[in-house]
């Protein structure tokens, strides 16, 4: 018996075939994925916004920006109190004025003691104290009478030379019940800070009587700081 023939070639056909046709499959799915990658589809609907994250750190400060204008003036505000006194001069002053305070002038020092000035000082220095005394003097013909006034620190003290003022009449001159005389005078005081009372105080060297008086004053103290 003769053998049976060989397969038919047909089916290897079939099975390459069959195996071509798997891996062209493959390659599709292959640039079916690669479209859909390349070209995106339509867009989705927007989500919720998401809870707020953790702040971060605090940047450095930035550059400082230009000057803005000038605004307007404020109205003025109310005065302050008054400073202390500067340290300039200071005066004070008194006087008798029209009334007449009339007082005898003794043999001793006598104090005028219608009147004194006082002033306070705020610091060292001098104080300059000028008098104007106005008297009356009584004199007899060959008796001389000589007054003499000074400014005092103290009532009823006439030391001071080279400070006195003099007024003198003549022995010689005729007798005069009133004889007027009017001197202006000064004495310096050196200060520290404080307050000073000055005087006018006098006395008859010569010729003492009764109706020698004094009659009107005034004095000025000016303080000088050192």
């Amino acid at each position: 018996m003769p053998a049976p023939p060989p397969p038919i070639v047909m089916r290897e056909r079939g099975g390459r075939m069959g195996m071509g046709l798997s891996v062209a499959a493959v390659v599709i799915a292959i640039l079916a994925l690669i479209l859909s990658l390349a070209i995106p589809g339509p867009a989705g609907v927007a989500g919720g916004p998401g809870a707020a994250g953790v702040p971060g750190p605090q940047g450095p400060a930035g550059p400082v920006g230009p000057q803005g204008l000038t605004g307007d003036v404020g109205p003025a505000g109310p005065a302050g109190p008054a400073g202390p006194p500067g340290a300039g001069t200071l005066m004070a002053s008194a006087g008798t004025g029209t009334n007449i305070a009339s007082l005898t002038i003794g043999a001793s020092c006598t104090n005028y003691n219608a009147i004194s000035v006082t002033i306070v000082v705020p610091s060292g220095g001098n104080i300059v104290v000028t008098a104007q005394v106005y008297v009356l003097l009584s004199h007899t013909t060959g008796t001389e009478d000589r007054l003499a006034l000074i400014v005092s620190d103290a009532p009823g003290t006439c030391g001071g030379y080279p400070w006195y003022w003099f007024a003198t009449i003549e022995a010689s001159e005729p007798t005069q019940t009133l004889t007027e005389r009017s001197g202006t005078f000064q004495n310096v005081f050196p200060v520290t800070a404080g307050t000073y009372t000055f005087y006018v105080d006098g006395w008859m060297v010569v010729g003492a009587d009764a109706n020698d008086r004094y009659q009107t004053a005034n004095v000025l103290a000016v303080f000088y700081p050192s």
